[in-house]
């Protein structure tokens, strides 16, 4: 829709990210590999699994044919069963990967194509990170396995961004399944077709490109940059006190958060009809300047500092379950504000928790019917 310079203050707002970030690995000793391991460890992927289907099946039941609307009208029917699958799934073919539990993997990998039917590429891509940071390491200081695995990141990555391409004409062909049929339904065949030409030409690959997130999200900060754009800060408080589980239900902490994107769209993006991708950077320069980006980003590398020491001092399914956290953290981080970021953070940790309580109960019945 438009094309902006980047100006050289909203390099500067990056530049303070990339600093903190490696100001802080140089302060933080290097960590003595050490093995913390659950004793229930190889039941961890099974109770995932079994939460992921619960969601999945629950979900599919309440939201039915609106999985084959447009994503737009979709997302008014989401409900939480969506939800708890979409957070479990990447940490069960995570774990299960680290286990090498195939029985696991199969049937996960196959509810994860469903999520990315639907129109999400947010778990594929998380798991994808998760399993990179596992077994990244060891496969890049082997010469043998550097380039195949390098080249396999980037054709992994790029068909990432050109999924859309292909999701958008598929919705297009089972409109007919959708309540509401949103979509302009052509014969299956001629959208297929359609499909196939368009792919032959560069526009898709490179639509997937300049019109991708990543962009998006240069363009709000560099559009909040150059407005001299600015927020109260007294709102980040409210956006933090979400983070206090039960804030509203057991501790009586009135919240009323509102989101970064309803602040800066309406007044710099007006002609955009949809949601757009948030950024803390652009978060946090609207709120502070750039003293708030120094302070958002000091305690962004500072929570990778210990997510970075918890992971390299355990093992298993922990060190599984830690990787796809940091995953969410380290990568999903700069597309969110801080509401968001916190809301997927703990969706992620409370679906962990239970995985742990269903992994427990699942080892002591066992061991009470081995003792038998």
């Amino acid at each position: 829709m438009r094309s902006d310079v980047i100006s050289p203050a909203t390099y500067f707002v990056m530049t303070l990210v990339v600093g903190a970030l490696i100001a802080v690995s140089m302060a933080v000793p290097s960590t003595p590999r050490q093995s913390i391991r659950i004793p229930f460890d190889e039941y961890v992927p099974t109770a995932l699994l079994a939460i992921a289907v619960v969601g999945a099946g629950a979900s599919v039941s309440t939201i039915g044919g609106y999985f084959f609307c447009e994503k737009i009208a979709m997302l008014e029917e989401i409900d939480g069963w969506y939800y708890l699958a979409a957070y479990a799934l990447p940490l069960c073919i995570v774990t299960a990967t680290a286990q090498r539990q195939i029985f696991v993997i199969i049937p996960a990998a196959a509810l994860l194509f469903g999520d990315l039917f639907v129109g999400f590429r947010a778990g594929a891509a998380m798991s994808l990170v998760a399993i990179a940071l596992l077994f990244g390491q060891p496969a890049i200081e082997n010469r043998r396995l550097r380039a195949p695995l390098l080249l396999a990141l980037a054709a992994t990555g790029a068909m990432m961004l050109i999924f859309p391409q292909v999701a958008y004409t598929i919705k297009h062909v089972v409109a007919g399944l959708c309540p509401i049929e949103t979509a302009t339904a052509r014969p299956p065949f001629e959208q297929v077709a359609a499909l196939a030409a368009h792919m032959n030409t560069p526009t898709p690959y490179i639509d997937a490109i300049f019109q991708s997130e990543p962009f998006v999200i240069q363009a709000v900060l560099n559009a909040v940059v150059n407005n001299e754009f600015a927020t109260e800060s007294t709102y980040l408080i409210n956006q933090l006190l979400t983070a206090i589980p039960g804030a509203e239900t057991i501790f009586g902490i009135a919240l009323s958060p509102i989101s970064f994107n309803s602040l800066y769209q309406p007044a710099l993006f007006p002609e955009v009809p949809y949601g757009m991708a948030n950024t803390p950077w652009a978060q946090a320069f609207a709120a502070g300047g750039p003293v708030m980006v120094a302070v958002f980003a000091a305690a962004y590398a500072a929570v990778l500092s210990a997510l970075a020491w918890i992971f390299n001092a355990s093992s298993g399914a922990l060190k599984a379950m830690i990787a796809v956290v940091t995953a969410w953290f380290a990568f999903y981080f700069h597309r969110n504000d801080l509401l968001a970021e916190i809301g997927i953070i703990k969706q992620v940790l409370y679906t962990s928790v239970g995985a742990f309580i269903v992994a427990a109960f699942m080892w002591g019945v066992v061991y009470v019917v081995k003792r038998r």
